[in-house]
């Protein structure tokens, strides 16, 4: 067999490659595109990136994930095509989706596709936020910035301030002189303390601009170190000629240059780095705060919120006695509206106001101040006796001073009894009707133990919705495991499960309630509260209705429901910043670039998997392919070397695509067009068939012989169209004895 003779034979075995890998490659990219291989196999590598390798808390990594394809930033890249025609067929994709097990869940919650790409940095801005991590910068950063402003300045200005202003322990001589120095002076520290008194606002106002993010921290330093200026220029005109006033500036101006500098060059305010570090938090502490619940960064946290919601209830709670008051009088204004008892309700309302206004520090000045306004609503309503004597009027007055925990308990009893009887037709003569009487007699006992003092007022209503929890999951569980329809066994489920989850299933506890239960508590129980985000939490908070204290929870409620191995992942890559930075303030986005790094590597071993698995997946399309035209290689191989003319006709038509198409995309307009009059050795016609089995007489078993033709044209299918492309270019050039062409030579 001569040289063009084996040519000829391999063009046109390259040629069938070429005509069938084409074919090969539209279906692979219809089947990858129905099924979103690309999509489904980002959003598992991402999955895979949290865990660590580990697979221990692949749920709770998994719904962190979804979290993160439901920040906006990954949503808006997601883009489908609208239309009505688009739909239609977008529909079809997310029905065969579904059909194979994918469908909704895959991409989170009701979301039925996700993007097939997502660079480093959207990533890394997406994770930190979901993982509450710019937020908690911004809440340290406030902290540290109040406490910078009221111990740095306002204590040392105040100290200041008393230090020079002394009682004179010197006897004057003159008592006239003595009177007028001491007229003088306190007309000088009155004037001083308004000046403070201004300061003290203005740096209130920077760090409110701050808190709502009308001003960067490095501003807010500038604007601090700007009206400490102003002040200390205001006291020189305000005590010019007075000697302490004199020797009061000159301890403000040192505080000045200890604190804040001046640019040599152009004498605009500078910060100093130490400063920078004092107030910015590092990383130490963010990645403290995210890892350890226990670390002083997140006590601190709890702290903070805790203080700002002990500080805003008591006010609430005045309001809520009164208001309970103010009900049952309007209720019975026939007999009360000529009486004194609104007028009375006002002195109420006045000194519940001036006792919420003491210390609430600890539990124990808290259940004080409550008991307080507690006696003073009691001594009202033990007044309203000698101004009527309904019998009515004073029973539900007096109803007002009870706690309604059993009408907490018939409310939680009376949700799960009506959507019993809802589903009469999957829970009637279940065992679920006798643990609902065991409940209420367990929430009964829960009381009497409240009433007898045994337990406080938060543990009793945690335990009353504890265990309304577990029957709801014990009901769970039974009913998932029952024989009953589908449709009717999740519906039921869905909303007994949302029983545990509505914000308004607390609403049957009023805010008083509510609020006494939380303000004699005990920090460690509040702790627990805030970091589990409870039914009382959510209550009290939204009583509060302060976004200051929201933004605290979303850090705290975020870092609670981070995953352990994304915290451990996060460490290790906080960690090799902190080595690699040099400042404070560059430690974040060393923190960040680590992060895309961490993220572009993982993808580059995910992108070999997917190409692994899509060569897979070719092998076998190509074997299936292979099959279906009956593209025998060894046949193929048969019919080229003893066919001459059917030879020469496939050379030439393969010439024709390799020498007038200049890159893949024109080659398949090419091979349609040379494929109208060329008889290929394949399919399963008759006249194929009959030289198919004339060559396999000689095998004792001819169909293995054609099953292994097929297997090696599925493998030289799914090597792809690019690749027997450019072969066939290669192939031809040496047939022809001739130098590539000068597209394919730049190529």
């Amino acid at each position: 067999m001569n040289l063009p003779l084996v040519l000829d034979i391999a063009i046109g075995l390259i040629f069938i490659y070429l005509i069938l890998s084409l074919l090969a490659s539209e279906i692979q990219e219809l089947i990858a595109t129905l099924l979103q291989w690309r999509a489904v196999h980002l959003k598992k590598s991402i999955e895979v990136l949290l865990t660590g390798g580990e697979g221990t808390e692949e749920k709770d990594v998994r719904d962190f994930a979804d979290r993160l394809y439901s920040n906006p930033l990954i949503k808006n890249i997601n883009q489908e095509a609208k239309g009505w025609a688009e739909n239609f067929f977008r529909s079809i994709t997310w029905v065969i989706s579904s059909a194979i097990g994918r469908g909704r869940s895959i991409f989170g919650g009701s979301k039925r596709s996700g993007p097939s790409y997502i660079n480093a940095e959207t990533f890394t801005t997406t994770l930190l936020e979901t993982s509450g991590i710019p937020v908690l910068v911004q809440k340290l950063s406030e902290l540290k910035l109040e406490e910078f402003i009221q111990i740095n300045l306002q204590t040392a200005i105040a100290e200041a301030q008393a230090a020079i202003y002394t009682p004179s322990v010197t006897v004057p001589t003159d008592t006239t002189t003595a009177l007028e120095e001491d007229a003088s002076g306190e007309a000088l520290r009155t004037q001083l303390q308004a000046e403070f008194d201004v300061l003290t606002q203005q740096f209130n106002t920077i760090l409110e601009d701050f808190r709502t993010n009308k001003s960067t921290l490095e501003g807010s330093i500038k604007w601090i170190a700007y009206r400490l200026d102003r002040y200390i220029e205001r006291c020189k005109e305000v005590g010019s000629d007075d000697p302490q006033a004199q020797a009061f500036i000159g301890r403000l101006q040192a505080l000045r240059r200890e604190i804040f500098e001046d640019d040599p060059t152009s004498g605009a305010i500078a910060i100093r780095p130490i400063l920078q570090s004092l107030i910015r938090p590092s990383l130490v502490e963010i990645v403290e705060a995210v890892n350890d619940k226990d670390s002083p960064t997140y006590r601190r946290l709890l702290r903070i919120i805790e203080q700002k919601i002990n500080g805003l209830l008591p006010e609430k709670l005045a309001h809520e006695l009164v208001q309970d008051i103010r009900t049952v009088l309007e209720k019975f204004a026939v007999i009360t509206q000529d009486t004194p008892l609104f007028t009375e309700l006002e002195t109420v309302q006045q000194s519940l106001t001036e006792i919420a206004s003491h210390d609430k520090s600890t539990t124990e000045s808290r259940i004080a101040l409550i008991h307080q306004m507690l006696s003073v609503r009691d001594g009202y309503i033990s007044n309203a006796e000698s101004y009527l004597s309904d019998v009515d009027f004073l029973t539900e007055l007096n109803a007002s001073k009870n706690l309604p925990l059993s009408s907490f308990k018939h409310e939680l009893l009376g949700e799960i009894d009506a959507l019993l009887e809802g589903f009469r037709d999957i829970t009637r003569g279940t065992q679920l009707h006798i643990k609902l009487d065991s409940l209420r007699h367990l929430l009964d006992d829960i009381i009497r133990s409240f009433d007898r003092g045994e337990i406080q007022l938060l543990y009793t209503l945690d335990q009353m919705l504890g265990a309304r929890d577990a029957y709801i999951d014990n009901a769970s569980q039974y009913i998932a495991t029952a024989s009953i329809p589908v449709k009717r066994q999740d519906s039921f489920l869905r909303q007994i499960n949302g029983l545990k989850r509505q914000k308004d299933s607390f609403s049957s506890v009023d805010n008083r309630m509510a609020i006494i239960a939380w303000l004699t508590a005990t920090s460690e129980e509040l702790d627990w509260e805030i970091k589990h985000n409870t039914e009382i939490y959510r209550q009290v908070s939204g009583i509060v209705k302060d976004k200051n204290i929201d933004a605290y929870t979303s850090v705290v409620n975020a870092i609670a429901r981070l995953p352990q191995p994304i915290k451990a992942s996060l460490s290790v890559l906080a960690r090799r910043a902190q080595e690699k930075s040099t400042t404070v303030e560059n430690e974040v986005k060393q923190f960040q670039f680590e992060i895309e790094t961490w993220f572009d590597r993982s993808m580059d071993r995910a992108t070999g998997v997917y190409k692994r698995n899509a060569k897979g997946v070719a092998i076998i399309l190509g074997s299936l392919i292979a099959f279906a035209v009956n593209a025998d290689t060894f046949h193929i191989v048969n019919r080229l070397s003893r066919d001459t003319l059917l030879r020469n006709a496939i050379a030439t038509s393969a010439t024709q695509v390799a020498t007038r198409a200049n890159d893949i995309n024109a080659v398949e307009n090419q091979v349609n067009a040379a494929l109208q009059d060329l008889p290929l050795p394949i399919g399963w016609d008759q006249v194929n068939l009959t030289a198919q089995g004339r060559q396999n007489r000689g095998w004792p078993l001819p169909f293995l012989k054609t099953m292994l033709g097929w297997l090696v044209s599925g493998i030289a299918i799914s090597m792809g169209a690019s690749f027997w492309f450019d072969l066939l270019g290669k192939v031809v050039n040496v047939r022809n004895s001739g130098k590539p062409p000068e597209k394919t030579q730049a190529k």
